[in-house]
């Protein structure tokens, strides 16, 4: 994957992973939020800021969590 594609799916993915976050569970904090995927929460952090690519399982985890498609997740 070269790093534009890369750069840009972390930055569609973090996005919409806070957008989730402040649309579904307003009153919940990053650290809330990593604790019920079981991630620590500096990993959850630099996923909704786009500083890594989350893994698929990470991924499909959040979208069970927010009840939304992988589409939902990986969209623009």
């Amino acid at each position: 994957m070269s790093n534009d594609v890369e750069n840009s799916l972390k930055s569609i993915i973090g996005n919409n992973l806070k957008i989730l976050r402040l649309k579904l569970h307003k009153n919940k904090t990053r650290k809330d939020i990593a604790y019920e995927l079981g991630l620590h929460e500096k990993v959850y952090g630099y996923m909704e800021k786009g500083e890594i690519l989350a893994s698929l399982d990470k991924i499909l985890h959040a979208c069970k969590f927010y009840g939304v498609t992988m589409n939902d997740i990986l969209e623009n």
